[in-house]
């Protein structure tokens, strides 16, 4: 396995590809530069009295190039691999805010009262 794409997504199928086929993706969880580059991929958006999480395709598109090793073989994936990529990368930001709240509620600090170090 390699280090750069340590993590391993099992498809729903396998899928020919050149000589072969593949039923696996390997990828890698976004870092700050990542995002910095392709910013958030779901944001809600208000209208009417309502708000609804929008899902911008382009972003989720931006992020499998920069994080699965062989983002050739995403691209010929059916609807509902498409979509299972699609949540693994929602869950990165899903999990990250959940492990920000829970070091904020066991630390007893709200998000208003985080310490910087060195400050």
């Amino acid at each position: 396995m390699s280090t750069d794409y340590p993590l391993t997504l099992t498809l729903s199928k396998s899928y020919p590809f050149g000589d072969g086929k593949f039923s696996t993706l390997r990828y890698r969880a976004p870092r700050f530069p990542d995002y910095v580059a392709e910013g958030k991929p779901q944001q809600w958006v208000y209208g009417d009295g309502n708000r609804v999480l929008q899902v911008s395709t382009e972003c989720i598109n931006a992020y499998v190039d920069r994080l699965f090793e062989r983002s050739d073989h995403v691209q010929i994936a059916d609807l509902a691999d498409t979509l299972l990529i699609e949540d693994t990368i929602l869950d990165f930001f899903t999990e990250a805010r959940i492990s920000n709240a829970t070091q904020a509620d066991s630390s007893g600090d709200s998000d208003g009262d985080r310490q910087i170090s060195g400050t």
